[in-house]
């Protein structure tokens, strides 16, 4: 086990942190991005899922991987890095998983190798905390500032569509730190939360386990969600609670749907993922999440930055905004099917009708002059 850097110390005042997901597909890498998030000095780096990918690539599926030295010495390799060592002597780290650190591609509760991964991650993460229930589910309580980290993977019905994602102990236990006293609540997890209104192969929550958790989380002020998973990053400002509800997803840090698909992807983005609630563009490319807090005027600043650290999307509000109440929008309102009509009916109009009234005018034209000869 190798044991260095800064340990999660909750008495200190947490005003910069990033996060991000998603580093190692196909062994890739990107020293570059570690050197980025040191220089911008967070006090605290939470993982959001993927660190390594454990599982076994056989296309088109992967498998666990048998080999738990090998999969160990994918940590160790990245642990041992310099670049990793730059931001682990320099910021504090912890984290959660998801399906592909836990070992097996969108996984859950029947994995068989499920203890031996929880092992090999909190060896890896070494954050100075103590998970000896089931999973790796924690909480760290800082001034005026809670960071929730939810086991997306541990509990998980991966047999049942219509079951549970985090398990009755774990929502308990959630229920008891959202009661908790800080004006700010980060809640972080690998899977995106407010996606709902989304058409794509994207893992998500269990629909009655995202709306338990949206019930829980609706009526508290200060929760900002923290997710990965994706390939790719956007900030949503959801209105539909008694208090606005912010999500920021950044994935991935190693590789992107850019790196991966090339132009197709802008395609994906901008055809198959409905702008409902986001704040600015989707960002494609490799990249990681920050969270700026100035305590003393209460502005907040979410972003998403680029490998180099530039920011490429951003939002700023006060803590002031999470105590006024909304008065809810029609959008909220809208079942989630008229969501997915209401979209394709945009992408026809904006897209598909110029080029159908294009190909009638290139017919009319062929027909009008191909007779003049």
């Amino acid at each position: 086990m190798l044991s260095f850097g800064l340990k999660v110390d909750e008495s200190r005042r947490i005003s910069k942190i990033a996060f991000g997901s998603c580093t190692n597909q196909f062994n890739g890498n990107n020293p570059e991005i570690y050197y980025s998030i040191t220089r911008f000095r967070p006090e605290l780096f939470v993982w959001v899922g993927d660190v390594i990918y454990a599982d076994l690539f056989r296309f088109p599926f992967r498998y666990p991987n048998p080999n738990f030295e090998a999969w160990n010495n994918k940590y160790n390799t990245l642990k041992s890095s310099d670049e990793y060592k730059a931001l682990s002597n320099t910021s504090m780290i912890t984290g959660v998983w998801d399906d592909h650190d836990y070992g097996i591609n969108n996984g859950g509760r029947s994995f068989a190798s499920k203890t031996i991964a929880k092992t090999l991650y909190l060896n890896f993460i070494d954050d100075g905390s103590i998970r000896e229930h089931e999973g790796i589910y924690h909480s760290f309580s800082f001034k005026d500032l809670k960071l929730i980290l939810l086991d997306i993977r541990w509990f998980r019905d991966d047999t049942n569509p219509d079951g549970d994602s985090l398990g009755e102990e774990q929502w308990a236990w959630l229920e008891k730190q959202l009661g908790s006293k800080e004006k700010l609540k980060i809640i972080a997890n690998g899977l995106q939360v407010n996606t709902f209104d989304r058409i794509g192969p994207a893992e998500k929550w269990h629909e009655k386990s995202r709306l338990r958790l949206w019930e829980l989380v609706r009526n508290y002020k200060g929760i900002i969600l923290l997710s990965g998973d994706v390939h790719y990053a956007e900030i949503l400002k959801v209105t539909c609670a008694k208090y606005p509800i912010f999500e920021i997803t950044s994935s991935g840090m190693g590789h992107s749907v850019y790196t991966t698909y090339s132009w197709i992807s802008w395609f994906i983005l901008n055809f198959f993922q409905p702008f409902n609630f986001n704040v600015g563009l989707k960002f494609g490319w490799r990249n990681f999440g920050s969270i700026e807090i100035d305590w003393e005027s209460g502005e907040i600043e979410l972003a998403i930055r680029d490998t180099s650290g530039a920011v490429q999307n951003s939002l700023k509000f006060t803590i002031d905004e999470f105590y006024s109440e909304l008065e809810g929008e029609a959008i909220c309102n809208a079942g989630v099917l008229k969501l997915k009509f209401m979209h394709f009916a945009a992408v026809l109009c904006v897209f598909g009708l110029p080029f159908i009234l294009l190909m009638l005018s290139g017919l009319i034209f062929i027909r009008k002059y191909s007779h003049s000869y």
